[in-house]
């Protein structure tokens, strides 16, 4: 069955099959028959009687062939629509081409500030406060024509046309791809990572960034040129909701141009809760790093260090010392992460090991620092097994120039940003991972996509295995902001997880602005209550369960200042949680909202190209009546014809 036969763009013939065509094959063969016989039976009859005769012969056919076929005519050609959005510029080449003459209704205008109604004469019914309420207006569009920056991914969904057009408006300078850290412990960094953006930039052009603390003092400067990717990080002094500038401007010789001025929230908590254990088989310089960086974020640390064979020291920062020195399940469920070298765990007894992996199936995390007793070679000659650690880890020994170069390192942070610092070297162990599984996750790798730090699951807990031995010579060097991102991503992916939040914020920090709704949710039974902090006072949201999470129920609330706002999250009247966050202004990260929206509009322009003009809601079927009562009318005529024709002769 073909789908459907579009006889010009006014007449479609939705049924169109094999005992279709036959059919009318045979309809038009016995009217070529009929139109023969008729020719010959009327010879000598004036010629309009014969092109009656053959009229209604016609007419007979044209009504069986529609009875089979059920034509549908097209109803209306689709109306052109304009939809001008944001940043519409009225003097572009675009808009010069619509032609003015056009009826007023069929121009809409999304969300317009008051002097363009006021300039442009703009009336109600050309009003849209959302994208959606296009279609309610126009619900048959068959051209759109989008101008200025367009609509987002969420918005097309609402909208359908048959075609689509898409006239840009002209790029703002701004900061694309904009990520940083939303949350950290006092003494660690927050990151920032964007590509600068300057539409009217030359190739040679130089421009300076700072970023400006929420004293008005500046804690980062750096050169840029546009077009290039940065990374910037500062460690907070205080705790509190912050608030940071990145400014961009032009350096001039003779005055400095701020080009472009964004705020950056910043949540600063407490102290870090991390309970920390360090399992050394000898005094190291990585893990002497670590226990520093540790206790300088509040971390409560004990470090057991062996000097000999039967003697170790133990030391507890921020916490009492252990009463008992047994390495058993109850001392292992004390802590959040465990980081030992190799060579310590090989020489943990039978018994545990057993308690370590226990705790790890129930969600301790562990990194472990890779040394020579994981090389299969040592461990053939010496009085202990093969280490424990071949069973999680397939390893393979890579070629010695291989395995002694610096190497340049790239992770995730655990907020979705990549961090490659592009000037630190870093050295490691001559071992190489070997045929990964799914299993593995890879969380530190080389430039050139060498896995160099990969952890797996372990029941509810994960362990880490490290090929890098030089991590602690950022510290040394004073490049301490990535030392601490390192640590802090390497600590959220794999340490056991605190008490999280419940109240989560599911949209992106930048696209939190005024006027648009932001889509809060908690984990929580029926009887949680989230309350709405306003300078107005409290407003309790109504939550509905969300459909992909059973456990989660969601609320959204529209943002009218710009501004920090609170949550709390209440059980029984008993505050439970609280959550900050902050409403940007409208003109806010404008450049990335743009691009956005750019992209949105591209592709759906793009999927819009090629599709069948043929649409269901453009036809509508012919009544089968008329068929009817042109076949019978046509079929009578004819038997009279031949009843009156036959007399005569």
């Amino acid at each position: 069955m073909i789908d459907g036969v579009l006889l010009s763009e006014y007449l479609l013939f939705p049924e169109f099959g094999g005992l279709q065509v036959i059919a009318v094959i045979i309809v038009f063969s016995s009217l070529l028959i009929s139109l023969t016989n008729t020719s010959s039976r009327l010879k000598g009859i004036s010629r309009k009687y014969r092109w009656l005769v053959f009229s209604l012969n016609l007419s007979v056919a044209l009504a069986l062939c529609g009875l089979i076929l059920k034509p549908e005519i097209k109803v209306s050609e689709g109306k052109k629509v304009y939809l001008i959005t944001a940043n519409t510029d009225f003097s572009s080449e675009g808009l010069n081409k619509i032609n003015t003459k056009l009826s007023r209704a069929s121009f809409y205008w999304l969300e317009p500030t008051t002097e363009m109604i006021e300039s442009y004469g703009i009336t109600g019914e050309q009003v849209l406060l959302s994208a959606a309420q296009l279609q309610i207006r126009e619900p048959s569009i068959g051209h759109l024509v989008v101008l200025g920056d367009g609509l987002t991914e969420n918005e097309w969904q609402a909208i359908s046309a048959e075609i689509i057009e898409f006239i840009p408006s002209s790029r703002v300078s701004g900061i694309l791809s904009p990520e940083w850290t939303q949350q950290v412990n006092i003494g660690e960094y927050f990151r920032f990572s964007g590509r600068l953006n300057i539409s009217d930039a030359k190739s040679s052009d130089v421009f300076e960034m700072q970023l400006i603390d929420p004293a008005g003092q500046m804690v980062v400067k750096r050169a840029l040129l546009n077009a290039e990717f940065f990374e910037v990080s500062h460690r907070p002094k205080l705790s509190g909701n912050h608030l940071y500038r990145l400014q961009i401007s032009r350096m001039n010789k003779t005055i400095k141009q701020v080009l472009i001025s964004e705020e950056i929230d910043v949540e600063v908590t407490g102290h870090s809760k991390l309970n920390l254990l360090l399992l050394q088989s000898a005094p190291s310089f990585e893990l002497k790093n670590l226990h520093n960086w540790a206790a300088a974020s509040g971390a409560k640390i004990l470090s057991k260090i062996q000097i000999s064979r039967d003697k170790y020291i133990t030391k507890a920062v921020n916490r009492e010392l252990p009463v008992s020195k047994s390495l058993d399940l109850e001392f292992f469920s004390s802590f959040d992460l465990v980081v030992a070298d190799a060579r310590m765990l090989s020489q943990l007894s039978e018994s545990e090991t057993e308690a370590l992996i226990n705790e790890v199936n129930k969600g301790l995390g562990m990194i472990v620092i890779a040394d020579n007793s994981l090389l299969v070679q040592n461990t053939a000659s010496a009085k202990i097994k093969p280490h424990w650690l071949h069973r999680h880890f397939q390893l393979g020994y890579p070629s010695p120039k291989e395995g002694s170069e610096p190497v340049q390192l790239s992770w995730h942070d655990g907020n979705g940003g990549l961090v490659s610092p592009r000037e630190s070297l870093v050295s490691r162990r001559a071992i190489k991972f070997e045929h990964q599984d799914r299993q593995l996750i890879s969380l530190v790798y080389s430039s050139k996509g060498e896995p160099l730090v990969v952890s797996r699951a372990q029941g509810k807990g994960k362990i880490a295995l490290s090929l890098l031995t030089g991590v602690a010579g950022w510290s040394t060097s004073g490049d301490k902001s990535n030392y601490s991102l390192f640590w802090q991503a390497m600590i959220k992916q794999v340490a056991r997880l605190g008490e999280m939040n419940p109240i989560i914020a599911l949209d992106q920090r930048h696209s939190s602005k005024v006027g648009k709704a932001q889509r809060l949710c908690i984990r929580g039974g029926d009887k949680h209550e989230l309350i709405f902090l306003n300078h107005g006072g409290g407003q309790k949201l109504k939550l509905s369960p969300a459909l992909s999470e059973p456990n989660r129920k969601c609320a959204q609330v529209w943002l009218t200042r710009e501004g920090w706002y609170q949550l709390s999250l209440k059980n029984n009247g008993l505050v439970e949680a609280k959550k900050a966050f902050y409403s940007y202004s409208k003109e806010a990260w404008h450049a990335q909202e743009q691009n956005e929206k750019f992209i949105a509009s591209l592709n759906r322009v793009k999927n819009s190209e090629g599709q069948s003009r043929i649409s269901v809601g453009d036809f509508t079927p012919i009544n089968l009546w008329w068929m009817w009562s042109l076949f019978i009318l046509s079929a009578s005529l004819l038997w009279l014809e031949r009843k009156l024709g036959h007399k005569e002769s």
